[in-house]
């Protein structure tokens, strides 16, 4: 399977997840207003399984949310500056790509696969965008992100950085960081990042 189809099917998978939760819903609710309707629940027992259902249609709702989400998530680069599409409230995140200079990436221990920051001089007025800091990497699991820190610190001496932090497994986020190795040239990769770029280039036969 090429990398598009990959993509492509990454997509369609995630829009079938969408469903599937509206298809739960809809079988849920006409089987208590078949069971309402025949008279089983009586009193404030029809009272508490709508609040019961309505407890189902808000978790189904907020497992949707997170899918559109990811549907809706996108890195590009575009007039020289890489945009970042995190979130539906939130404008995008404008980086110019020579001022990228570092994405440090490491395998997360639970839930996501990863866990990527993208660290920058330009400050940013987003709430994504932090100051770096090494004390809010303290975890012993965050080894590579303090490495690319002290990087930093050794090849520029008092410059300030910030970083924008992102927990992903999709596969559309391994040909984000083969896009911004071929376009940002002042940036550099950690290991775990560049293990991303490898396996899309090899799946891409580049």
């Amino acid at each position: 399977m090429n990398v598009y189809k990959k993509l492509g099917s990454e997509d369609r998978r995630n829009i079938r997840k969408i469903y599937i939760p509206l298809i739960i819903a809809a079988i849920v609710g006409y089987l208590l207003y078949l069971l309402i309707d025949a008279g089983f629940f009586v009193g404030w027992e029809i009272y508490f399984i709508i609040v019961c259902y309505g407890a189902i249609l808000l978790t189904l709702f907020i497992i949707d949310l997170k899918i559109i989400y990811l549907l809706h998530y996108d890195i590009y680069i575009e007039n020289n500056k890489l945009n970042i599409k995190d979130g539906f409230l939130y404008r995008t995140i404008l980086i110019p790509i020579d001022r990228l200079y570092y994405i440090s990436s490491v395998k997360a221990k639970k839930g996501l696969a990863y866990d990527s920051i993208f660290i920058t001089d330009k400050r940013i007025n987003h709430k994504k965008i932090k100051p770096l800091r090494e004390k809010d990497f303290s975890s012993k699991d965050d080894a590579e992100h303090l490495k690319a820190i002290e990087e930093l610190k050794f090849m520029y001496p008092g410059k300030k950085f910030y970083y924008y932090r992102v927990f992903h497994d999709e596969y559309k986020f391994y040909y984000y960081f083969y896009m911004i190795f071929r376009y940002c040239e002042k940036c550099k990769l950690s290991d775990t990042s560049m293990e991303l770029v490898k396996k899309y280039a090899y799946d891409s036969g580049e």
